[in-house]
């Protein structure tokens, strides 16, 4: 992680969190710096927040926590009934959604695209002496699952909203793989070239081909004017030219293990809890482009 990286066009940010960047939404994330030594633990970081270090970050402080006891599909398919039967809730609040709550889905290369609210992520501080940008809001953080064919009976996407039960998964779980850059995965949209990965149809292509077995796909969104932060361990920018990145010299870094850990102790377990997916290494991969 801390030599080269090509590309990194379709790893920016969607145009709808243009505001929200400052820094890593344009450009290539080229050659950066060698990094100092990481004395920071797996055990530490997981505790480690992005505001913390950054001053910006998450607010949904009970999806960082990896004490937080996360839900089986079981649990939540019976927490969405009695929602359906209690009907809709009246607030005039508004608070974001709970952390992995469903909030749209929709049939996808012949399978399921799930959108789940993860987490509020806040705009970078303004400078000091800066003009604030009245376009810098929070913005919703997604975790975008998509489920092949034959993950529901029929091959139907379900109606409306709420888990619901889908068919029993093969041995040892779903084989998945874990995506970071989740918004530039299915929609183009999302991504700020406008071209996705087109991830659901490629996956679905190899499915069909018989090239690899059904298997459930994991986007994880970056964290806009973080993304820098979480994908990296050290600050982009630093060391000597002509390697490195002098244009990202001011983008913060040297997140990469906190990142990692709430992955692992956090997103995983979900992803095991509500979509049946393996947890055996030999059944999960996990990767990306670019930075991430």
């Amino acid at each position: 992680r801390c030599s080269s990286a090509s590309n990194g066009s379709a790893c920016t940010q969607p145009a709808a969190h243009r505001a929200a960047a400052s820094a890593p939404a344009a450009g290539a994330d080229t050659a950066f710096g060698a990094c100092s030594s990481r004395t920071t633990t797996m055990a530490a970081a997981a505790s480690t927040s992005v505001s913390s270090m950054t001053g910006w970050g998450r607010t949904s402080t009970s999806a960082t926590s990896t004490s937080r006891q996360l839900p089986n599909r079981a649990s939540v398919i019976a927490q969405g009934m009695a929602q359906a039967k209690a009907g809709p809730a009246r607030s005039s609040s508004p608070l974001p959604p709970e952390p992995f709550t469903l909030i749209s889905r929709k049939p996808m290369a012949g399978g399921t695209l799930e959108l789940v609210h993860w987490e509020v992520m806040q705009p970078p501080p303004t400078p000091p002496g800066a003009k604030p940008d009245p376009n810098a809001k929070p913005w919703a953080r997604l975790l975008r699952v998509w489920l092949p064919p034959g993950f529901y009976p029929g091959d139907k996407t379900p109606q409306g909203l709420g888990y619901v039960p889908a068919n029993a998964s093969p041995p040892g779980g779903w084989p998945v793989i874990y995506l970071n850059d989740g918004q530039n995965l299915f929609d183009p949209p999302m991504s700020l070239s406008g071209h996705s990965w087109k991830a659901a149809d490629t996956a679905a292509a190899l499915i069909r081909s018989g090239a690899l077995p059904p298997f459930v796909i994991v986007g994880i969104d970056h964290a806009g004017a973080a993304r820098s932060l979480e994908y990296t361990p050290c600050k982009p920018g630093v060391g000597p030219p002509p390697g490195p990145r002098q244009d990202a010299a001011g983008w913060p870094g040297g997140g990469v293990d906190a990142y990692l850990a709430r992955v692992v102790n956090i997103v995983m377990p979900w992803a095991q809890g509500v979509y049946e997916v393996a947890s055996h290494p030999a059944r999960v991969a996990f990767g990306g482009s670019s930075f991430g």
